[in-house]
């Protein structure tokens, strides 16, 4: 046998055929395999996972191991080969560059509650070394999960970049934890009419769009995500893709998923400018579309907020017959939004929450309406996470809220889709609030009783002025949070990446 590489008998066989595979090149040290009775074709199915995955280690495909090895883990969560699995997975995760996947699995390997399945002390051991070696190489990054500090940015600007490696260097030693790019490319848009640049219009070119990940389900741009997250990972930065579910300007081409809204100047229905988050193919399409975002590597996403556009809203008829079908109640527009102006509600000013208290003239279906919406996109995204973290179940989702979600519950609930003790019950991992303003700390410090704490908050500060490449010198996240309470998190944004 070439090293040491200790496993009881029952893996003995499975340990010959890896080693005809692929050779003694890189003998590591493997956990011992966990004893459950199974039946010999589902054993079988389990060892042809690993020695796949181990076939694709070998020969340099990390990625491909990564995910075979993760779907063992994940499918087979009693299986005798979980263990040798973990050990495979973390240096594969090593290999990708993540060492901090690495480093959890190697903890899962240590964890002294393993105790009883592993064969070997010496095999504990091992992967004890392996953890000491990569605190030392992320500091500390390594200590939990507390990403308080990060920056988000639209991806294509990373092209102004000459050197990555530099420049990732530069942000860890200014204090930034996490990096949070955008995965495509904007579309500003009002209702029922696109809004593009005069350039392009006077020349009749139309805009490209499309995303900044390799994904089957839209028209790459550059897989400038998917060049970022191994640079990003050496350095024990995190990465978030930051997505609008209702705003992708690569789908503007699917007129059968774009929502409607109710025009009460002309008392009509009328087609609007975000996607339908009701329409079941709408739907398959997002949990295709974002597990191919979580297969990156990447460490989260953020769920951006949406432009506000009222009650008005939703109206397609998916959204109508799913209200129907709770409540027992077909939606009459014209009678259930009287109180609309004319024009659309997108574009009024915010009203106070004074004139937004249930009235006696607003119908009971008015309120209702405004939060089964909630209650329905909340649940989307349920469905949404719950298919991401299958892919990668150590993914963390963050949700972006306006200032109006704290200040003025029933604003938030009316023009944004937004209750946020709704989506307290959802359980994200964290909270992105507004870009910071004079009242910014009494808006955190509400907040913080909400949520039961401030190490979930992120608050929303504008980049400084002066382009990218030299933003590590200009960052300083201490000054920044220093008025805010201790625990809370400070997010660098562009101001048109900021919530409207």
């Amino acid at each position: 046998m070439c090293g040491e590489f200790k496993l009881l008998p029952s893996s003995l066989v499975l340990l010959a055929a890896i080693l005809v595979a692929t050779g003694c090149a890189q003998p590591q040290p493997s956990p011992v395999a966990r004893v459950t009775p199974q039946t010999p074709v589902v054993i079988e199915a389990q060892s042809r996972l690993l020695l796949n995955a181990r076939t694709h280690y070998a020969e340099g495909r990390y990625l491909l191991a990564r995910n075979l090895l993760q779907h063992l883990i994940n499918t087979y969560p009693e299986s005798q080969f979980v263990l040798e699995a973990r050990w495979w997975l973390a240096r594969s995760y090593e290999q990708l560059g993540d060492l901090k996947g690495a480093l959890s699995e190697y903890r899962a390997i240590a964890d002294p509650a393993e105790a009883s399945i592993l064969g070997e002390e010496s095999d504990r051991l091992t992967a004890r070394r392996r953890i000491v070696e990569l605190e030392q190489l992320l500091g500390g990054n390594a200590v939990g999960s507390n990403r308080r500090t990060a920056i988000l940015i639209p991806s294509h600007h990373l092209s102004a970049i000459q050197d990555l490696d530099h420049w990732m260097q530069s942000l860890t030693q200014a204090g930034i934890t996490t990096l949070v790019l955008e995965v495509g490319t904007r579309q500003v848009m009002t209702h029922g009419a696109k809004k593009e640049s005069k350039t392009h219009a006077a020349r009749g070119a139309r805009v490209p769009t499309g995303v900044y990940f390799r994904t089957g389900r839209a028209n790459l741009m550059q897989d400038f995500i998917g060049q970022t997250v191994p640079v990003a990972h050496r350095h024990g930065l995190s990465v978030f893709g930051a997505v609008t579910l209702r705003r992708m300007s690569w789908l503007k081409s699917r007129p059968e998923w774009v929502d409607w809204f109710y025009d009460p100047a002309t008392r009509q229905l009328k087609l609007s400018s975000s996607l339908d988050l009701f329409n079941p193919s709408f739907q398959e399409y997002l949990t295709g579309f974002l597990t191919d975002l979580a297969d990156t590597g990447i460490d989260g996403v953020l769920f951006q907020a949406d432009v506000p556009t009222g009650p008005t809203d939703g109206l397609s008829s998916y959204g109508l017959d799913g209200f129907e079908r709770d409540f027992g109640i077909r939606l009459d527009p014209g009678k259930l939004l009287p109180r609309t102006d004319p024009g659309t509600a997108a574009s009024r000013p915010r009203e106070p929450q004074s004139q937004l208290q249930p009235r006696q003239e607003d119908p009971p279906e008015f309120w209702q309406w405004a939060g089964w919406k909630v209650r329905e996109t909340l649940k989307v995204m349920d469905q949404l996470r719950r298919a991401m973290r299958q892919r990668s179940p150590k993914l963390q989702f963050a949700l972006e809220v306006h200032p109006e979600a704290v200040t003025a519950p029933l604003v938030a609930l009316m023009q944004y889709r937004e209750d946020l003790l709704e989506a307290k019950r959802s359980r994200f991992d964290s909270y992105l609030i507004g870009v910071q303003h004079g009242a910014t700390p009494n808006i955190v410090e509400r907040l913080i009783e909400l949520l039961g704490g401030a190490d979930r908050i992120w608050v929303a500060t504008p980049l400084p002025d002066g382009g990218l490449v030299r933003l590590g010198d200009q960052l300083k996240p201490t000054t920044d949070r220093a008025s805010l309470a201790k625990g809370i998190g400070v997010m660098y944004v562009n101001v048109s990446s900021s919530v409207p």
